[in-house]
């Protein structure tokens, strides 16, 4: 009809650029390696494929990809995902619940304090749940142990200094009858600011040269890096978890942890809150921490993997105990595959060979470092124009 105009197509699938993290306790060379790019002689720590309008992924045209949902009047992304490269122990740290944060965000908010201020602990009134899926060999530190553990690995290891002094008091701590107690104690004091805790923490550290137990692993590769930082006796209360490649670990609200090292998908809600208790040069906030922190020995939250295969395309999908983000590797010989449970919105990133991806009416040849945003509704179909094609995707939560 004369004077109709047809809507114009809003693409399924837009290629993005992303923003690249180059805080200091990255690796040089395992993001740059892993996309096929050339290092820049820069610890790169975290690309982030994502819309937080602290860094969000940039479309062709320059447009920021949070920008283009708004115009689109779609949701903000419920995820965030990044590739994470630790060549060093990252901060000891825990995230608030939902509830915790509405709490923080509105307390700082009525302290007048700017987003901005380091004074500020709460950046945003969300909780932050967080996967990590490794690509490499990766270690972290994830929950508290039982105190009897820690007690008795830290007398096998100091065991003159665990009987007086400073470390009379964390091991008498530790001895507490109740488990929640026992650690509140300990790592209240592990936090205390006491000159003497660093003295310890010292000794730990120069006590693990010819011990090959994991606990002193930990503590020397962590020294290594913070001498006689407090945050090194926190980590002798934590569980330590060691994941081979595609191996994955949740963790939710209150779980006290810090990565050591190795490189891998990392998905989590996008929100700042972060409160830090050690092992960086950021703001440390005890009293902040303290208040969120699950004082309760866990066994750390693995994350199994559910893989299909059909037409020479294998889906590997991570689904954590979380609404907001579901990680999926793709590994394609041929295809193509219709990936039924993949409807978005999603971001991928090409780590291996040539991929065609399709979503809808929409159909992109994507590379090697390449990467792109699919938008909500149809499924993703892949097809492999190269055999041994990867990609990584992060998409939400919740089957389809």
């Amino acid at each position: 009809m004369k004077g109709t105009t047809v809507p114009e197509h809003e693409p399924g699938l837009l290629r993005v650029e992303n923003p690249v993290r180059d805080y200091a306790w990255g690796s040089p060379t395992a993001i740059p390696e892993a996309l096929g790019a050339t290092p820049t002689g820069v610890p790169q720590a975290e690309l982030w494929l994502g819309a937080h309008p602290g860094d969000p992924s940039v479309l062709t045209d320059g447009t920021r990809l949070d920008d283009h949902l708004a115009g689109q009047g779609q949701r903000p992304l419920p995820f965030l995902m990044k590739l994470l490269a630790a060549a060093s122990p990252l901060s000891l740290q825990v995230h608030p619940a939902t509830a915790q944060a509405q709490a923080g965000f509105a307390r700082d908010e009525a302290a007048g304090l700017d987003l901005a201020d380091p004074l500020r602990s709460y950046k945003d009134p969300f909780h932050k749940p967080e996967i990590i899926v490794a690509l490499s060999p990766f270690a972290a530190l994830c929950g508290f142990r039982t105190p009897a553990a820690a007690r008795d690995d830290l007398v096998a290891l100091l065991p003159e200094q665990l009987a007086t002094g400073i470390g009379g008091d964390l091991a008498a701590a530790l001895s507490l009858p109740d488990e929640a107690d026992a650690l509140r104690a300990a790592f209240e004091l592990v936090l205390s600011g006491r000159p003497e805790v660093r003295a310890l923490a010292a000794a730990a550290v120069a006590a693990t040269a010819d011990d090959h137990s994991t606990l002193a692993r930990t503590i020397r590769w962590v020294g290594e890096h913070y001498g006689d930082d407090p945050g090194v006796l926190g980590a002798a209360l934590l569980n330590r978890v060691d994941l081979a490649p595609r191996e994955a670990l949740y963790l939710g609200a209150g779980n006290i942890h810090a990565y050591l090292s190795g490189f891998g998908i990392e998905a989590m809600a996008p929100s700042d809150n972060v409160l830090r208790g050690g092992l960086t040069p950021k703001r440390v906030d005890v009293a902040g921490l303290l208040e969120i922190v699950r004082f309760e020995a866990l066994v750390p939250t693995r994350v199994e993997p559910v893989t299909s295969e059909q037409g020479g395309v294998r889906l590997t999908s991570y689904w954590p105990p979380a609404e907001e983000f579901s990680v999926h590797i793709v590994d394609a010989d041929a295809g193509p595959r219709t990936l039924a449970e993949l409807t978005g919105p999603a971001m991928l990133i090409v780590a291996s060979g040539r991929l065609e991806l399709g979503s809808g009416a929409d159909t992109l040849v994507v590379e090697r470092g390449q990467s792109l945003f699919q938008a909500a509704g149809a499924p993703l179909t892949v097809r492999a124009l190269e055999p041994g094609s990867t990609a990584y995707l992060t998409t939400t939560g919740a089957l389809t």
